[in-house]
């Protein structure tokens, strides 16, 4: 496939992924809710896998290290997530979310899926599906490559 800036994969997903970060920006400050979406992927991803060190957390989001330290310091002293250190490895701590964590995240939950909801307004599941497992594939053919 040819490239073109207008088509490329990379500034179209770009792009839906900044304006959805913002779209649930606005619903949650609106909702009286000052978590930006930053910090909303990490609760969701401490969500799923409940502790993680910064370094997993920084490859999950596609940041550095510098900028999740900061999300997780904010985090942390919101009283969202707390540091642990490591049993196996006292070099690393383990970033774990708290119980007001977990409350915060189901309360802002039905945010996202209301974001989520309108993003695929008039979009068929199968197509949704078929979008979604695409990026899929392309996030591992990537991942792939970087450990080549």
């Amino acid at each position: 496939m040819k490239y073109s800036y207008k088509g490329s994969l990379g500034r179209i997903t770009h792009q839906v992924s900044r304006d959805l970060g913002r779209y649930l920006e606005y619903k949650l400050e609106n909702a009286g809710y000052a978590i930006n979406m930053y910090e909303w992927t990490v609760l969701s991803y401490l969500m799923e896998h409940r502790q993680s060190c910064q370094k997993d957390i920084a490859h999950f989001i596609g940041a550095d290290k510098v900028m999740v330290k900061r999300i997780v310091d904010g985090l942390e002293k919101k009283g969202y997530v707390v540091r642990e250190e490591d049993l196996n490895d006292k070099r690393f701590n383990q970033v774990v979310i708290t119980g007001k964590g977990n409350d915060l995240f189901k309360k802002l939950e039905p945010y996202a899926e209301e974001v989520l909801r309108e993003a695929y307004r008039d979009i068929s599941d199968a197509s949704i599906h078929q979008c979604l497992n695409t990026l899929q594939e392309i996030a591992v053919n990537l991942d792939r490559e970087r450990l080549r």
